[in-house]
């Protein structure tokens, strides 16, 4: 988060409307509060500044694995010459989800793709046999939370071995987090067949 060109005083005649002098960043209010609640950190926290200038300050907001889900409201201070201007911020926790979407070549016997996460087993593609899908895309969505793990994560696509006569091609492959938020994109084409495999790996 960046807070660009900062409201401060006008030495002058003190109406928060040009910055004339640096500032300083003060402390940051989290509501509500607790141990694991978010906090925030800025770089720089001082900043020097010519008259009309203007000045960044990029903001910092951490969590931990054990920061409750839910709606955070974060309030700086900013000082300047004896004058305060606060900045807030609202931030929201999301519970974890990483939904894994592609396009499948051909994808059309039931179980005929295997997909793996970590070596577990994600899931099969299809469900059931999908006659409509054979010679065509098709798209699919899988929630791949369960598997998925901070860090390095690698996902393997296998194809049946009990059809070999078709090469299968996988496509868009894309993974975003519960904010919607793209973490791994790969449009590239693949041939998907009994001797040949996939492999994506991806770091959240």
């Amino acid at each position: 988060i960046t807070i660009n060109g900062v409201l401060m005083a006008d030495v002058d005649t003190n109406v928060m409307t040009h910055v004339h002098v640096g500032f300083q960043v003060g402390g940051t209010t989290v509501s509500p509060t607790g141990t694991s609640a978010p906090s925030a950190t800025f770089n720089p926290a001082t900043i020097a500044l010519t008259s009309g200038g203007t000045g960044t300050t990029t903001m910092t907001i951490a969590t931990t694995s054990s920061t409750p889900t839910g709606t955070y409201t974060l309030t700086t201070t900013f000082t300047s010459a004896g004058i305060s201007h606060s900045v807030t911020v609202t931030v929201n926790v999301l519970t974890p989800k990483y939904t894994l979407s592609l396009q499948g070549y051909d994808y059309d016997g039931q179980h005929e793709e295997t997909l793996t996460l970590n070596t577990h087993q994600l899931v099969q593609l299809p469900a059931v046999d999908s006659s409509q899908n054979a010679g065509v895309y098709t798209s699919f969505s899988v929630d791949m939370t369960s598997l998925a793990v901070k860090g390095s994560n690698t996902l393997v696509f296998t194809h049946a071995n009990w059809d070999c006569g078709v090469v299968d091609n996988t496509r868009n492959v894309v993974i975003t987090d519960a904010a919607g938020v793209v973490i791994f994109i790969d449009p590239t084409v693949r041939p998907l067949s009994c001797t040949q495999s996939i492999t994506y790996t991806f770091a959240i």
